[in-house]
């Protein structure tokens, strides 16, 4: 399975890999094998999960540089002090808190055509169907009973046939004559 996944996408290979949580990837293989498969992706999608595999995903995202502010105050002065501090841009917190139909993301993209965003915080939005008539799906053909019990018999008579025609196949053949069941006389 790692030969497949590390010479993929030298190969046209897109190999995609779906676990409710880390801890289901390490049950299947070892620890080792699960890391493994887990660091050689360079995309993944993640909606609501919790411990390991919210840490996991949050350790994915990169960190970014921001000024964080610091108040000083004595009997004489006041000072305010800036500086640089890298944060998380996505926490575990909120990977564990994420609602349904909302997901992150980092997606890696390709050197000739670099994107300029890799990571994402998305939410899928449902898209209300109109309404016709007062109903969904607009009625094609009415069908009774008979019409059902016609079609069903039809079916019946078909496989009957394909089944015969199989049989009669293997029966002429050398080898699988051998596993076809012959009536009793």
């Amino acid at each position: 399975m790692m030969n497949t996944f590390a010479t993929g996408r030298s190969n046209d290979i897109v190999p995609v890999i779906a676990v409710q949580d880390i801890s289901h990837l390490k049950l299947e293989y070892s620890t080792e094998e699960a890391n493994a498969v887990l660091n050689i992706s360079g995309n993944f999608f993640c909606g609501q999960a919790a411990g390991e595999t919210a840490k996991w995903v949050s350790d994915r995202f990169p960190e970014m540089l921001r000024d964080r502010d610091s108040v000083s105050t004595n009997s004489a002065d006041t000072s305010v002090n800036v500086a640089p501090h890298w944060e998380e841009t996505v926490t575990p917190a909120t990977i564990s808190t994420l609602s349904s139909g909302e997901f992150v993301g980092v997606v890696a993209d390709d050197p000739r055509q670099e994107l300029a965003l890799k990571a994402f915080h998305a939410k899928i939005l449902r898209e209300q169907l109109p309404v016709l008539s007062g109903e969904w799906l607009p009625v094609v053909q009415t069908v009774n009973k008979e019409t059902l019990k016609e079609h069903a018999q039809q079916i019946r008579k078909e496989v009957r046939d394909i089944v015969q025609q199989e049989l009669g196949r293997m029966s002429r053949d050398g080898v699988m004559g051998e596993w076809v069941l012959k009536p009793e006389v």
